[in-house]
Formats: C-alpha cells, sequence, structure tokens
C-alpha cells in the first residue's frame, strides 16, 4: 500500500496479500476475530461452525471481489479505496434476496425451494465479499 496526496492506492501484490488473508480466515477465523469483529454484518463467530458447502459458497464470494478488482488492473497499476468500495458495492446483494443462516436453517428440508437457497448463496456470497473488503480497512 502506498499514500499518495492522503489517499492510500493498493497494487496487486497488495490485493494478492489480502485476498490469501481472506481465504486463510476461513480456515482460521481467528484472523478476522483479532481485528474488529464487529465490523460485519454477520457474526464471526458463524465462520467457526460451517460445513464444506457453506465454505465454498464463501469461497466464491471472496472470489468474486478478487476477480472483480484483477479486472480493474487492466486499466489501473494501483487501486485507491474508492474503487475497491465502488466494486464491493455493486457486488452486494439487496437485503431482500438474501436469507441469513438462522432463517435458512429454520426452514424444515421438505419446505426449502430453489428461492430460499439461492437466498442463501447470496448471504454467503455476501460473507465472502465482506471478509475480503474488510483487510482493506484494518
Amino acid at each position: 500500500m502506498k499514500i499518495l496526496n492522503g489517499n492510500k492506492y493498493y497494487d496487486r501484490a497488495d490485493v494478492g496479500k489480502y485476498y490469501k488473508s481472506a481465504c486463510n480466515s476461513l480456515i482460521d477465523p481467528s484472523i478476522i476475530d483479532k481485528h474488529n469483529p464487529n465490523l460485519f454484518g454477520f457474526s464471526t463467530e458463524f465462520l467457526y461452525s460451517v460445513d464444506s458447502e457453506e465454505m465454498d459458497v464463501i469461497k466464491q464470494g471472496i472470489d468474486k471481489l478478487n476477480n472483480t478488482l484483477s479486472w480493474e488492473f487492466s486499466s489501473e497499476t494501483a487501486l485507491n479505496l474508492e474503487i475497491i468500495e465502488k466494486c464491493y458495492h455493486t457486488l452486494r446483494t439487496p437485503p431482500s434476496n438474501k436469507l441469513d443462516s438462522k432463517s435458512f436453517k429454520a426452514i424444515s428440508v421438505e419446505d426449502i425451494t430453489p428461492d430460499a437457497l439461492l437466498k442463501y448463496e447470496h448471504w454467503l456470497n455476501g460473507i465472502g465479499i465482506e471478509i475480503l473488503f474488510s483487510f482493506f480497512s484494518f
């Protein structure tokens, strides 16, 4: 990270480092607990109990933001926080299209619809996106 004219700029190496840290935080959630666990729109305790399929969907969210930032590097050599935040907001799903873990698990197995499953996947993707974005805020 470099600071120019009072603005923070991140190059490919910085994004790669944060991507790796975000992925590692899925294996060891204490990585993000050390910073500010209240920064997230979900309880970081949830990460200690996710199964492998949920973990894969969260990882897809991390990958989405990482790929979007990588695309930005096709025209920029470094990204400021404003561009990173813009990418973050573009990938976010509206709350009406999300279903959190507690609500999803309250649905009986036979009552789970494709729509409910999709909303839960949106919520899990959002967690991944939030995790990677948070490393730019630490």
